[in-house]
Formats: C-alpha cells, sequence, structure tokens
C-alpha cells in the first residue's frame, strides 16, 4: 500500500482545522438557541458561506465532475438546477419562513396549522429526507479515504469520516458548524479551481480539451498541416448547407440533389483505359463534394491512379475515390469549412498523432452521445429497460415438460403419417401450452368459407401451414420425457423448431426463418429505442429538473439555515449571495469531466469507489509523471500503479512513461492533496448540516415536544448530543450499502422527496390562507411517500438479487420505470392537487387567526410585527 505524504498532509489538517474549529465553537455554545439557530445572530456574509459549504456536498465536489465524464453534458442538468433551485426560495420562501421563527421545519407546520399531530408527519420526513441525502455523503468519504490509502476497504472509510463529523457536530451544534461550514466552503472553492487553472496551463485550455471530442470534421486542423504548401486541384462555388442524403465516412457528405453517374467521363476528357491523372480524380470529386480541393505539392499532379471506368452511383464513385487514394498512400484531410487537403499519408497520420488522445475503453460513451444534452445519463433508464426486455423476449426453444407431469408414467403412443399440427399438439399437451391463434378445425371450415373473412378481419391469426408428418408407433410403453424427445426429433428431421411464447405459449417455425425471427429479437432495443428514445429522454430530464429546483426549496438543512439570520431581509440577501457563491463555484467540476475523459479515460473501466467519481481526486497525479508537458502514457500508468484499473496501453507506453526522470517537485500530488483536502471538506460540511438536522427532529421535534414537552434546555442540550450519535451511527450504517450508486443520483432522489413533500407543504401555507391542516398532510404523505417507495422500488431492482421479480417488471414497462426512479413530474402536482381538494373540502377548519399568521409572514420587518414561534427564554 502507497500512500502518498502530500495528499495525506493536505487531508490530515482539513480534518484536523476542522475538530479544532468544533472544539473552539463548543466553548461558546451555551444555549438551546446556540445549539439549534446559532442564536440567531448570524450576518449574511458569513451565513451565506456556510449555506454554500453545507449545499456543495460530495455530489457538486465529485459527482458532477464523474458523471460528467461517464455520462456527458447531460450531466450539466445537475448544477444548473441545483444553482437555480435557490431562484425559487428566494422569491417565495426564505423572507417568510424566517419570520416566522421556528427552530426547524416540524415547528413551522405545527405553528402554522395549530396541529401537533402535524408535527409528528413532518418529522418523519425530515428523517427520510436528511438519512437519502446522508448516503451519497458517506459514498464520498469511503471513495477518498480509499484513494488516500489504497487497500483500505471502503466501509473504513465511511466509519472513520462519519465518526469525526458525528463527534464536531454532537460538541457544538449549529454554532460550532456554521463557522466550520463557511470556512469550508472557500477551501472547496480553492481546491477546485487551482488543479484546474494548473492542469490548463499544461495541457490546453477548456476549448481545446473539448475540441478533442468533436466530429473529425469540426476539428481544427493540425499545425504541422497547415504549414505545408498546396496547389488547387478545385474552387467551387460559395460553401453552403444543403439536405444530405449520402454520407462519406464521418466528416463528407454527398449532395442529394446531384444523383450523378459515371462511366469513365471526367470534365471534357473520356480516358478508356483505368487510369486517372490525381487532379482530375480530385477535381471531379470536390465538384460533386462541393468542396475546395487542395494538393500537397508533393503529389505529383499529373500521377496516374488507378480507377476502374464502369458505371456508378454518385456514393459508390465517392467511396471508390476515397480506397483509390488510399491504396496510393495519399489521405483526404477534411477540417471546419468546406475545404479538403490531398496529403500523403504519413505525414497525416505524424500530424494527427501528436494531439491525438488516448483511445477510449468500450464502456465510454462515443462522441456523438457524450456531447448530447440527451445522452446516456437521461436515457439509461430506457436503455436499461429495453435491453432487459430482449432478454425477457429472447427465443426460447428449450421446453421444459408442464410441471406435475408423472415422469414413470407408460405411454403408448400411435402416429402413422400424422401432420406436424397434430404432433405439435401433442407435444403442447406435454409441456402445458398451446398456440397463440386459438384457430381449431371448427374455425378454420367457419374462415374458409367466408373466403378467410375472420383472418382478413384480423379476428383469427393466419394459419401457418407446416410441411411435413410424423411417423411413430412403440410396442414398449414409454415416459414423458421420452416421448417429448421423439417429437422434438421428428420436429428436427421436418426442419421446424419449437419456441416458447410468454408463459402459456408455443410456436412451431420452419428451422430456416429461425434465425431471422433471432436477429429480429436482438434489434429489438435498437427498434424501441429508435421510438422511444428521445421522448423518454425529455421525460427524465424534465422530472430531473422539477426535482432539483423544487427540491432545492424542501431540503429541510437549508431551511433551517435561514433561522439563523437575524431577520428576513437578511434572510433574502443570503440566498441572494449563495446563488453568486455556488454559481461560480459549479463552473469547475465539468472542466475536471472533460479533461478526465482525454487524460485519464482507463476510469471509465473501473466501477464503484474507484471509477469516474474520483477524477477529481487522481487527475492532477498526471502532473507527477509529465513534469511541465505531457508524455503519452503517463496518466495511465499513474493510474495503473494506484488503482489496478484496466490498462489498454501497451507495455511498451507505460515503460516509457515510468522512465527515470530528474527529481523535481511533486505538483500533482500537491493539487491532489489540495483536491482531496476539498472533497473532506465537501462531504463533511454536508453531513454536518445533515447530521444537526437529524439531530434536531429528535432532539427538539420528537423529545422536546413529544416525549417531554417539561424538558429543560439543558435537558435538551444533551439529548441534542446524544440523537448526535444516534443518527450519525445510522448514516455510517447507510453508507455500507451504497458504493455501487452514482453520487449525483443518489442526491437526486433525495431531492425528488424534498420536492414531492416539503416544497408543496411550504409554498402552499406560506401563499395560500385557504390551506387547511388535513389538505396539508395529505398532499404531503401522498406526495413523499409515494416518491419514497418507488425510487426504493428501483434501487431494489437494480441491486437486489432476490427482487428480480420486480426488475423484470420494470424491464417489460420502460415508462414505468422512469416514472418511479424519477418521480417529481407526476408525484409533486398530485401533491399540491391533493392539498387543495381536501383543503377545500375541509375549508370550516381553516385555522381562526390566518389573518395575523399571513401577516406575520410577509409584513416588513419595519412594521414591528415579527413574532418568533420559539421565544428566546424557551432557550435558556
Amino acid at each position: 500500500m502507497q500512500i502518498d505524504p502530500w495528499i495525506l498532509a493536505f487531508s490530515a489538517l482539513t480534518v484536523i482545522a476542522t475538530v479544532w474549529m468544533g472544539f473552539w465553537s463548543a466553548k461558546r455554545s451555551r444555549t438551546a438557541g446556540d445549539f439549534f439557530v446559532a442564536g440567531r445572530s448570524v450576518s449574511v456574509g458569513w451565513n451565506a458561506s456556510a449555506i454554500s459549504g453545507e449545499y456543495l456536498s460530495a455530489a457538486s465536489f465529485m459527482g458532477v465532475a464523474g458523471m460528467v465524464m461517464s455520462s456527458g453534458y447531460d450531466a450539466l442538468w445537475y448544477p444548473v438546477c441545483y444553482a437555480c433551485g435557490y431562484l425559487f426560495l428566494l422569491l417565495f420562501i426564505a423572507g417568510p419562513l424566517r419570520r416566522f421563527g421556528a427552530y426547524t421545519i416540524p415547528d413551522f407546520a405545527e405553528g402554522r396549522f395549530v396541529s401537533p399531530l402535524f408535527r409528528k408527519i413532518a418529522v418523519v420526513f425530515v428523517l427520510f429526507i436528511g438519512f437519502f441525502y446522508t448516503m451519497p455523503q458517506m459514498k464520498g468519504a469511503g471513495t477518498t479515504l480509499a484513494y488516500i490509502f489504497p487497500g483500505l476497504p471502503y466501509w473504513a472509510g465511511v466509519v472513520l469520516v462519519g465518526a469525526v463529523i458525528t463527534l464536531n457536530v454532537a460538541m457544538g451544534g449549529m454554532k460550532g458548524i456554521t463557522l466550520v461550514q463557511a470556512f469550508q466552503y472557500w477551501l472547496k472553492m480553492f481546491a477546485i479551481s487551482v488543479p484546474i487553472f494548473v492542469l490548463m496551463a499544461v495541457y490546453g485550455h477548456y476549448g481545446k480539451q473539448l475540441e478533442d471530442n468533436l466530429p473529425d470534421h469540426s476539428k481544427p486542423l493540425p499545425e504541422a498541416l497547415k504549414k505545408l504548401e498546396y496547389e488547387v486541384d478545385f474552387s467551387g462555388p460559395p460553401g453552403f448547407w444543403v439536405k444530405y442524403e449520402y454520407k462519406i465516412r464521418s466528416w463528407l457528405k454527398l449532395s442529394a440533389k446531384r444523383p450523378y453517374f459515371f462511366s469513365g467521363k471526367f470534365g471534357s476528357h473520356q480516358y478508356m483505359g483505368s487510369e486517372i491523372p490525381l487532379y482530375q480524380l480530385l477535381s471531379t470529386f470536390g465538384a460533386l463534394a462541393e468542396h475546395e480541393v487542395l494538393r500537397q505539392k508533393s503529389l505529383p499532379k499529373y500521377k496516374l491512379i488507378p480507377f476502374p471506368s464502369e458505371s456508378r452511383s454518385s456514393s459508390r464513385f465517392a467511396a471508390d475515390v476515397l480506397e483509390a487514394l488510399t491504396n496510393n498512400g495519399i489521405t483526404l484531410v477534411s477540417n471546419a469549412g468546406f475545404v479538403l487537403r490531398a496529403v500523403p499519408t504519413e505525414v497525416a497520420k505524424t500530424a494527427y498523432a501528436s494531439e491525438m488522445r488516448k483511445p477510449l475503453p468500450a464502456k465510454a460513451p462515443p462522441d456523438d452521445t457524450w456531447l448530447n444534452p440527451f445522452g446516456p445519463l437521461t436515457t439509461k433508464a430506457a436503455k436499461t429497460a429495453a435491453a432487459a426486455r430482449t432478454n425477457i423476449e429472447e427465443l426460447v426453444t428449450d421446453i421444459p415438460l408442464k410441471p406435475g407431469t408423472p415422469t414413470d408414467a407408460n405411454l403408448f403412443v400411435r402416429l402413422e403419417r400424422a401432420p406436424i399440427s397434430q404432433a405439435l399438439d401433442m407435444y403442447g399437451g406435454l409441456v402445458g401450452r398451446t398456440p397463440p391463434s386459438g384457430r381449431t378445425e371448427t374455425l378454420d371450415q367457419l374462415d374458409k368459407k367466408f373466403n378467410f373473412l375472420l383472418t382478413r378481419l384480423h379476428l383469427l391469426e393466419p394459419p401457418g401451414y407446416l410441411p411435413g408428418e410424423v411417423n411413430y408407433r412403440n410396442t414398449n410403453p414409454i415416459t414423458a420425457g421420452q416421448l417429448k424427445s421423439v417429437l422434438e426429433t421428428a420436429f428436427t428431421t421436418n426442419r421446424i423448431t419449437v419456441i416458447a411464447i410468454g408463459d402459456r405459449h408455443l410456436q412451431a417455425v420452419p428451422t430456416q426463418t429461425l434465425e431471422r425471427l433471432r436477429q429480429e429479437t436482438r434489434n429489438f432495443r435498437i427498434q424501441s429505442l429508435a421510438r422511444t428514445e428521445r421522448a423518454y429522454a425529455l421525460l427524465y430530464t424534465y422530472s430531473l429538473i422539477i426535482a432539483l429546483v423544487c427540491g432545492t426549496a424542501g431540503l429541510p438543512h437549508i431551511l433551517v439555515r435561514f433561522y439563523t439570520n437575524p431577520n428576513g431581509v437578511a434572510a433574502k440577501r443570503t440566498t441572494m449571495w449563495v446563488m453568486i457563491l455556488i454559481g461560480v463555484f459549479y463552473l469547475f467540476p465539468p472542466v475536471f469531466g472533460v479533461l478526465g475523459r482525454n487524460l485519464m479515460p482507463d476510469l471509465y473501466a473501473a466501477t464503484g469507489a474507484k471509477g469516474t467519481d474520483k477524477v477529481v481526486l487522481e487527475l492532477p497525479r498526471i502532473l507527477n509523471e509529465t513534469g511541465s508537458a505531457p508524455a503519452p502514457g503517463a496518466a495511465v500508468s499513474a493510474l495503473a500503479d494506484r488503482t489496478g484499473a484496466a490498462d489498454e496501453a501497451s507495455a511498451a507506453t507505460r515503460e516509457g512513461a515510468r522512465a527515470p526522470q530528474k527529481k523535481r517537485i511533486p505538483w500533482g500530488s500537491i493539487l491532489s492533496g489540495i483536491t482531496c483536502a476539498g472533497a473532506f471538506a465537501a462531504f463533511m460540511s454536508t453531513f454536518s448540516g445533515l447530521l444537526v438536522s437529524l439531530t434536531g427532529a429528535l432532539a427538539h421535534d420528537v423529545y422536546g415536544r413529544m416525549l417531554n414537552p417539561k424538558s429543560t434546555p439543558d435537558q435538551r442540550m444533551r439529548m441534542f448530543k446524544v440523537c448526535a450519535v444516534l443518527c450519525g451511527s445510522g448514516a455510517i450504517l447507510l453508507g455500507f450499502f451504497v458504493e455501487k450508486f452514482e453520487i449525483n443520483k443518489m442526491v437526486g432522489w433525495a431531492f425528488a422527496i424534498a420536492a414531492t413533500s416539503y416544497f408543496p407543504l411550504l409554498f402552499l401555507s406560506t401563499w395560500w390562507r385557504g390551506i387547511t391542516m388535513k389538505g396539508a398532510a395529505t398532499g404531503m404523505l401522498v406526495g413523499g411517500t409515494f416518491s419514497l417507495v418507488t425510487i426504493a422500488s428501483t434501487m431494489l431492482a437494480d441491486q437486489a438479487p432476490w427482487a428480480k421479480g420486480l426488475a423484470d417488471f420494470y424491464a417489460g414497462h420502460p415508462l414505468l420505470r422512469i416514472l418511479a426512479e424519477q418521480p417529481a413530474i407526476w408525484a409533486l402536482p398530485l401533491a399540491i392537487l391533493l392539498m387543495i381538494i381536501v383543503s377545500k373540502l375541509t375549508r370550516t377548519e381553516v385555522p381562526a387567526d390566518i389573518r395575523m399568521k399571513m401577516l406575520v409572514l410577509h409584513a416588513p420587518e419595519k412594521l414591528g410585527l415579527k413574532q418568533e414561534y420559539i421565544q428566546e427564554h424557551q432557550a435558556r
């Protein structure tokens, strides 16, 4: 196990600083108000930094970069919506929520509707959302520790980091973690930005890295080819885009409005032989393709190129030209625009080799898919369902006997010149299946009498005539299994194969058509996606947007932060600054994803804690191998040495990368240590906030308001520390089971539950005086519970071996799978609709003091109407 001292030092320094701040702030947290809402005295700048530090979790620091690398640009929906969610908070919730003056969201629920019962319901969803959100933080902790200490088990990292954060929260409460989270935001900003600037200075800016993923015809021409001297062989009309029908390679397309045919005639010359001058071949090709053609001067203009003179279509002609040029050591190079350059093949290879990126592993999405905003991430549910459905509908030819068939029965069979249909009926009785058409002799005769009217109306399947006959007669008794083998042999002799259809039917098909049927089955996935991929991708994306934008306004650990501001105006200003701070931060993780795809593609081959989620941690280390300039195979060697991930580079390349070099400053380790420190800050700050939210719900709402309403502030402070240990232990336990899930996807699930439970409650309770307790509770319970159950079902279907039946169900219903995996698009409207309907039905139960409460929620602070729901004397 090789431990990098720089990485260990920076990570340890971050942990020590965090623990020291916890001890320091613990001495200043004396009252219950300090533990729950930091004394309501946190300034705008300090609170904005703390909220940003708490919000930018492992999903933001590591998950966004990893998901951009693994899935492509459709993963950018995550950071965009993470930032936009605060706009909803600013416009609708932040100010009124602070003016109400509670400690927790269950406080708000009880005070708004004068219902202790509603507090109990609200507490349940604080726990569900909080524990769901702790799972990706634990995944980040395990991944980071496994990177710092190669060979350390994933679970060990979860336990160590979880224990440190739990101790920190138990000591200092909200006042303690406010200082910690504000410090950790700026640490994360430094850790994510500085390595990016250094890597771009060495390997090229973001635009240059992105060019490596563009189609060939969009890439700039290498400098080596630009410096060559050329002669113009064809200069056609100005280039213009047209609708193309024929496609030549991946970068040159022929116009559909030029369906020319050639028979050896080029320009005004007729060549009777089979050799054409190079310039004439290039000029005719350029005219057809509507491209200007430049010929490198070293290529003789009148060089004769073997080219057959038979008639051919324009598409075939172009393909033949490219083949003829290739055979003669000439390559047509295209770049952005309508210019083709004919250069020697060796020159082209040398020019492009210096700028060529490493080959992508098989698991990596292709460039065009990776650049698609509706790419492999947003269509993953549809692709998974289509692939699984293909497995379900695979043609099965090995059909077992019907369950319960006696194995020792003595049978006598007599089949003399029996048609195949009769043998098939006997076979169906043995295996418990029938032909799917349901045709009988009576129906056949009736159909024939009316000129096959039933068949033409699709009331009956067309009668499939199967030629052949069966002759078999046994003198000794045989078993059912032996009879089944005899019939299968007879079917094979008559070139017939019997396949299973579903669970109850079978069908006999000619053997020569079986392969065609198999091919059609294999093509099912492609055909299904061709019809539904775009629609499924849009549905998934819209649901994800709703979950992330509305879910931000429903996260308890974020909402409770606004109670720490002095007043509603400060809460709104805090929200505005939070949008600015996290917006700037989100500029950097996607750049890590692009750099990782080009410089360290071997991460695609690994899974779990060694996969793309650690690109932020691993990528800076390539500077250790390369120094100040990139060397082929350096990144590959660095990765293989540390993780053992699949390495597709040649042994010679890796040995070259490991060649002895002069001693220099290990900038790669230093930068990697900085990013590891940022990763620690990411999951430590967010986990701290989540733990305070969960602990506050148990200590204040459950213990202080339900179990022991007469408890003193000192008793509630002691219970806060006990509950912090209990919640931290529960989060650690959950972290053991989520190693195989993507960090960002788990965060999206937590947002979906928040969006369908707390967001409609807070939005309608703040702005509609007609909502009642029964209406709010019904909508929150139905929306949140449905989201929780459907999300859990997809998690089990993907990972639990015993949930194969559930996986098969989702495989056969891809639309339902997407709606279950991202339920916000239907669960949020359902929750709001139920709140409105039930509130209308129970309109007589609107609280009597609703006008005063709405005035407190919305009146400016200068009017002096603000009233703290939890009075300060209760916290002394």
